[in-house]
């Protein structure tokens, strides 16, 4: 099976700040995946850009292939994903995923 999420290139400025610096990575279905790092190192950031919370300044996020800037319904993703925000440091792949899942079908 694809990649649910694929992350390509990403980065993230905040001024003259690299935050996010060329990262790149997939998440296939069922797939766990860990977060870490020290404070300060974009954790955090991360989970926004992935949550559509934050805009990227480089890069491109795909969920089952499709752009998330391009997607017509990343509005309504948006709408799902924001409740979650608290949690996303804990609960990612459950709250947004499942989220996600429930907003596209996926099967």
């Amino acid at each position: 099976m694809g990649s649910i999420i694929e992350v390509d290139r990403l980065s993230k400025r905040f001024g003259k700040t690299d935050v996010l610096r060329s990262l790149s990575f997939s998440v296939s279905a069922k797939e766990v995946v860990s977060v870490i790092g020290p404070s300060g190192s974009g954790k955090t950031t991360l989970l926004r850009c992935l949550a559509m919370l934050e805009s990227p300044t480089e890069g491109e996020i795909r969920l089952r292939g499709v752009p998330v800037a391009k997607a017509s319904h990343t509005v309504e993703l948006r709408r799902n994903a924001a409740p979650c925000v608290p949690t996303l440091a804990w609960s990612f792949s459950i709250s947004i995923c499942g989220r996600i899942r429930r907003s596209w079908a996926i099967s």
